[in-house]
């Protein structure tokens, strides 16, 4: 008799804690008393009315076994308190998702947001690994740091209002395929926003972009190609660092004044890059281990060749792509290039760096154009056959 009071008990419990979707219509601050103990079997959650953070909060709190949330006809109300809501915070702004909202919700797989949402904050769905889907509404303008990062499951398309992405916004959303930003008003990216998203093989910029931060597609591993728009004023470095499947990039036209630290490092498939009549520098590693690169156009207005600007270039023949103007070559940046069979100096170059030809192992004919001979710095042609290596100066140098 006991044993069957305990397997009834069991199925009625059982019964209790089944899944379940709710709909309700609330004022701001109420959601936690309209739900009450029924948050413990929903899993699918539609609210209409009016919330503020405090709904937020209950719902960080007691509702973090969603795979579902409708918000789509609710309006965020601003609020400001004494007390601290999801982590630090005591001040909340109307239209927005509060920080940290759906932090490390296992779960969750489909977002619907307020139709008039202007802001997701920083890291209001981190660590949501199987979210796929979002409905961003129709006013959205900034994505703010750290709100998808980890999201390892999502693979939408990003809304045209957008204005501004945070850093690490959707830093290893390894399932993101591509991103058409072609008709939106993007302004600015920041750092590592996107970094490892390494199923992504199509980025479309829109021509708004302004400034893109430091690592922001590095580590796409899928990224086949990309152009840089008219208006990108700044760039950080190491922004397509081991793209290892970029093989065209359009530059060209973009008015920067200098080519970033590492922009390009160990983009093993490129070939070929004309840099923005705009440059004055190549940064410091700008194309490090390029390995397939065997063309390159740089214009009249570049000045300084970086250290390790091409080290590890090693299918570059020739370095008659210097430009007349450079003026600074910097340490190592030739490094181990196998295939360099000759080498042109512009005769307005003033000092060399340290091991700028080291291991250029082939390296057969160089010329010199400079009247005055540049300042060289140690061990510049180390590993070089220099005994078969003839050098071409100007005559009144002799």
């Amino acid at each position: 008799m006991r044993k069957l009071l305990y397997i009834v008990l069991f199925l009625s419990v059982g019964k209790h804690l089944q899944a379940t979707n709710y709909n309700c219509h609330t004022e701001v601050g109420q959601l936690q008393s309209l739900i009450g103990e029924q948050h413990r079997t929903i899993t699918n959650l539609t609210v209409s009315g009016t919330i503020d953070v405090r709904d937020f909060a209950f719902i960080n709190d007691s509702l973090f076994h969603l795979t579902g949330i409708d918000l789509a006809d609710c309006t965020i109300d601003a609020f400001e308190s004494r007390d601290i809501y999801l982590g630090n915070q005591t001040r909340f702004d109307a239209n927005c998702i509060p920080a940290n909202t759906f932090f490390g919700f296992q779960e969750l797989t489909t977002v619907r947001l307020p139709r008039n949402t202007e802001k997701i904050g920083k890291g209001a769905f981190a660590g949501c690994t199987k979210l796929k889907n979002i409905d961003w509404g129709n006013n959205l303008q900034e994505i703010a740091g750290f709100a998808f990062c980890d999201c390892f499951s999502l693979n939408t398309s990003l809304p045209q209002t957008l204005k501004k992405i945070g850093e690490y916004a959707f830093k290893q959303c390894t399932s993101f395929t591509g991103i058409d930003l072609s008709l939106s008003v993007l302004c600015s990216i920041g750092n590592q926003a996107f970094l490892n998203c390494t199923a992504l093989s199509s980025i479309t910029l829109p021509a708004s972009l302004q400034s893109i931060g430091k690592e922001c597609f590095a580590g796409c591993s899928s990224l086949t190609g990309i152009t840089l728009p008219q208006k990108l004023e700044s760039m950080g470095e190491g922004c397509f660092s081991h793209c290892i499947s970029l093989t065209e990039v359009d530059i060209k036209e973009c008015p920067l004044e200098s080519l970033p630290p590492y922009t390009f490092d160990h983009c093993t498939k490129l070939l070929s890059i004309q840099a923005p009549n705009t440059i004055t520098e190549i940064g410091e590693g700008a194309f490090y281990y390029c390995t397939s690169l065997t063309d390159c156009i740089l214009p009249e207005s570049v000045r300084t060749i970086g250290d390790y600007a091409f080290a590890g270039c090693s299918r570059i023949a020739g370095l008659s792509f210097l430009p007349e103007g450079t003026e600074k070559i910097g340490r190592w940046p030739f490094y181990g290039m196998k295939y360099l069979f000759s080498a042109k100096i512009p005769s307005t170059v003033k000092t060399i760096g340290d091991h700028a030809f080291d291991n250029c192992t082939r390296l057969n004919v160089m010329l010199s154009y400079p009247t005055e001979p540049p300042i060289l710095g140690e061990n510049v042609f180390r590993n070089v056959p220099q005994k078969d290596c003839r050098l071409g100066i100007p005559d009144e140098s002799l």
